[in-house]
């Protein structure tokens, strides 16, 4: 049995190459994981996740997301300052219980803001990003 790499799985030529990296969840997850949630597999075997994995070679390199940002604060920024609707929300992790839980919205945007605040962070947007987190912030919580 392969040892689980994500990145070894991108290298498989078979099915069966495929299949010696584990169970067919395990590998499927570790795929998921590698490609982010740009595309999603909802094949049902084997044969339909090789199937899925040379898609993915055809298309290129495919990333996760977060390795297109040279940071976890550039990701935010990026996210605050170019994003806006339901993009923002779902890139910001906003779920619906931080409408209502105002705790949970709390902690949300301190999490967030200790990374952003620009008395910690050197990004240029910075500051436009952390204005915005607390314009967000006063929405989701109706204050």
């Amino acid at each position: 049995m392969n040892h689980l790499h994500p990145d070894a799985l991108f290298q498989c030529t078979s099915v069966q190459e495929l299949q010696s990296f584990g169970k067919y969840r395990a590998v499927r997850k570790a795929m998921q994981d590698r490609i982010g949630k740009s595309l999603r597999h909802y094949g049902r075997g084997w044969k339909d996740l090789y199937q899925m994995l040379e898609v993915i070679r055809t298309l290129g390199n495919v990333q996760p997301t977060a390795a297109y940002f040279t940071s976890e604060p550039a990701r935010y920024i990026y996210a605050l300052v170019e994003l806006d609707g339901a993009y923002r929300l779902k890139e910001l992790g906003i779920l619906k219980h931080h409408y209502f839980n105002k705790e949970k919205a709390r902690r949300w945007r301190d999490q967030i803001a200790k990374v952003i605040h620009p008395d910690v962070c050197l990004h240029p947007q910075a500051s436009a990003a952390f204005a915005k987190l607390d314009d967000l912030y006063q929405e989701i919580t109706g204050a």
